[in-house]
C-alpha cells in the first residue's frame, strides 16, 4: 500500500513539473516587427518597418500598420548610424551615408521590450563571371 501511496506522488509531481511552460520572450503574433530594407553599395540607408499583420485576425480589412517611434542604429564598417523616422514607418540615415562593399553591416532597435537585430555582408562584385549560355528559347 505505501508503494502505491509513493507511485501515485511521484507521478503527480512528474506531472506537475512537466505542465509548466517556459516563457521563451516571444512577442504574440500580430506584434512582431516587420523590417524592409535593401542595402545597396554607394546608397545611404533606408528602412521601413511596420506590424505583423495577425493570420487569426477576424478583421479582413487589417492593412500594414507602420511603427514610427523606434531608435533604430546600424553599425558598419567602423561606424555607427543613428536612423530617422520621416514618417509611415520610413527611416532613413543621413544623405552622407554610403554602404560599402565588402562590409559587415548590423541594425538593432528595441520594440516591446526586446532588442531586434540583424547582420548582413555587402557581397563583392563577381569577378571572371561569364555566361555560357548565349540564347535561350521558349516552347
Amino acid at each position: 500500500m505505501k508503494n502505491i501511496i509513493y507511485i501515485c506522488s511521484l507521478l503527480g509531481i512528474l506531472l506537475l513539473i512537466n505542465a509548466c511552460t517556459e516563457d521563451v520572450g516571444t512577442l504574440e503574433g500580430g506584434t512582431k516587427p516587420i523590417v524592409e530594407d535593401y542595402l545597396t553599395p554607394d546608397h545611404p540607408i533606408s528602412m521601413k518597418v511596420t506590424r505583423e499583420i495577425p493570420y487569426n485576425s477576424d478583421d479582413t480589412t487589417t492593412t500594414q500598420v507602420p511603427i514610427n517611434s523606434l531608435a533604430i542604429t546600424v553599425t558598419g564598417n567602423g561606424e555607427t548610424y543613428k536612423l530617422t523616422s520621416v514618417g509611415e514607418g520610413v527611416y532613413k540615415s543621413e544623405a552622407s551615408v554610403r554602404i560599402k562593399v565588402g562590409a559587415t553591416y548590423s541594425m538593432s532597435f528595441v520594440y516591446e521590450g526586446k532588442t531586434v537585430s540583424a547582420s548582413t555582408i555587402i557581397p563583392t562584385k563577381p569577378t571572371d563571371f561569364a555566361e555560357d549560355i548565349t540564347s535561350l528559347y521558349r516552347t
